[in-house]
């Protein structure tokens, strides 16, 4: 039975009518009506469970983003703080200037990381205007 089931779905895919696969397979049509029904059944069962995937995927995805960009944030804001402790120790002026140009860098790496996240996670917005 299955067998003439993927025939007359490779004779119709082959754009044959119902009536010219009726007469070479020896079926009627409304055999072949049943066997379209189930084969687009299964087809559309498989294409929910492929969709159903692809939407997991999807949310897994966002949610390790997110993660990604929290922990992004988080060391970032360690590494000025560090930053930022250490300057209060230094005694040399030029040692001093150095750290705070490391801390402002860090702090422009931030904004930037915000900057991007914010707008990879809303693609609506436009930039540049």
């Amino acid at each position: 039975m299955i067998d003439k089931q993927k025939i007359i779905i490779m004779h119709i895919s082959e754009g044959k009518s119902q009536r010219q696969i009726s007469r070479e397979l020896n079926i009627s049509r409304k055999t072949i009506r049943r066997y379209i029904r189930q084969y687009e059944q299964k087809k559309n069962e498989l294409l929910a469970r492929q969709k159903k995937v692809i939407e997991n995927a999807l949310k897994e995805k966002d949610v390790l983003m997110r993660e990604i960009h929290h922990r992004v944030k988080n060391n970032l804001q360690v590494v000025t703080s560090l930053l930022n402790l250490q300057s209060h120790y230094i005694q040399d002026e030029k040692a001093f200037s150095a750290v705070q140009a490391g801390r402002n860098r860090v702090q422009s790496m931030a904004l930037i990381h915000q900057f991007l996240y914010r707008e990879a996670s809303n693609p609506c917005t436009k930039t540049g205007e």
